[in-house]
């Protein structure tokens, strides 16, 4: 524990907190502009600074990222946390799928490339 930490630490949550203000004001923008309702919001993010036990090790904190979807859709989950083991190279098929944009399909008869291949999160937001 040392002042630069703690100015660290400080820093730390004064960006956390003008992030979050930011993503209120997207929210009242597309509230505004009618959007809201109709709007698959996915927010990501780095995994900080390399504080101790943070992203510079292979503990949960220097391994995990941030991944928030709001689906508007009724029959979404809402205020969940899920356990799903995801990729930020899901967020493509994500996107496709919400459009109902049809992927093109690889000829592949690597096995081990389906089970990795990226995949759409929409089933992970159902209830």
């Amino acid at each position: 524990d040392t002042e630069a930490a703690r100015r660290d630490v400080a820093a730390q949550y004064t960006t956390m907190s003008r992030l979050d203000q930011g993503v209120a004001l997207v929210i009242k923008e597309l509230e505004a502009a009618g959007h809201l309702q109709d709007t698959l919001i996915i927010f990501t993010s780095d995994n900080g600074i390399p504080f101790p036990s943070g992203r510079t090790n292979l503990y949960d904190p220097g391994l995990r990222e941030p991944l928030l979807i709001s689906s508007p859709e009724p029959a979404a989950r809402r205020n969940e946390a899920s356990s799903a083991l995801v990729s930020l190279l899901d967020i493509m098929p994500t996107v496709l799928d919400w459009f109902r944009i049809q992927q093109q399909q690889e000829d592949t008869n690597d096995i081990l490339w389906h089970s990795d291949k990226p995949k759409s999160l929409l089933p992970i937001l159902e209830k």
